[in-house]
């Protein structure tokens, strides 16, 4: 795959997307992102099961 068109891997910069209700977190405190990927061969992305823990 050419340079070009892995922007984010060439700097080693993770980019989560489409994350939806995230202002059920807003006011909770901190909390440690974890995002949980599918296994994919082959693949460069993959949807995940992204998870916020709450004292940790």
């Amino acid at each position: 795959m050419p340079s070009s068109t892995r922007p984010c891997l060439d700097l080693d910069i993770t980019h989560i997307e489409s994350l939806c209700n995230l202002e059920v977190l807003l006011g909770l405190g901190q909390f440690t992102f974890i995002g949980l990927p599918m296994k994919w061969r082959g693949g460069t992305a993959s949807p995940i099961r992204a998870v916020a823990v709450f004292n940790l």
